[in-house]
């Protein structure tokens, strides 16, 4: 039996050791994506992580990652205004999907790429500190 308790207690170590990156600063050019002195838009600086896609196909899977980040695939202004929003938006042209956050971005080919759900995760709720 305590051979299993102490199984558990290490798995919530490693667990909650795997989610620490949303709780800290974001400063520099540390952590996902690239630094971007553009993406400062006021929906960006509240802490909002917008998500660009042009193949209608990359809808579902982004929406997917905002319900599992932000509970919602289709933000309330409430939840815009507190920053703690995934905005899905189609834009014309382009290729792949872009993540932006304040002051970073992320450019991934595929709706799938894992990059973008730890982009999503390290930086929502994240903006001008």
């Amino acid at each position: 039996m305590f051979v299993i308790a102490a199984a558990g207690v290490v798995g919530l170590i490693a667990y909650f050791n795997a989610h620490d990156a949303p709780t800290t600063s974001t400063t520099g050019d540390s952590g996902p994506g690239r630094l971007d002195t553009g993406a400062t838009s006021g929906q960006l600086r509240a802490g909002n992580v917008v998500l660009e896609y042009s193949d209608r196909a990359d809808a579902a899977p982004l929406r997917a990652i905002a319900r599992a980040q932000a509970g919602t695939g289709e933000p309330d202004p409430a939840l815009v205004a507190a920053g703690q929003a995934v905005i899905v938006g189609r834009v014309a042209g382009g290729t792949g999907i872009t993540a932006r956050a304040y002051r970073r971005s992320l450019h991934v080919s595929s709706a799938n790429d894992p990059a973008l759900e730890d982009f999503v995760s390290v930086y929502l709720g994240q903006g001008a500190q």
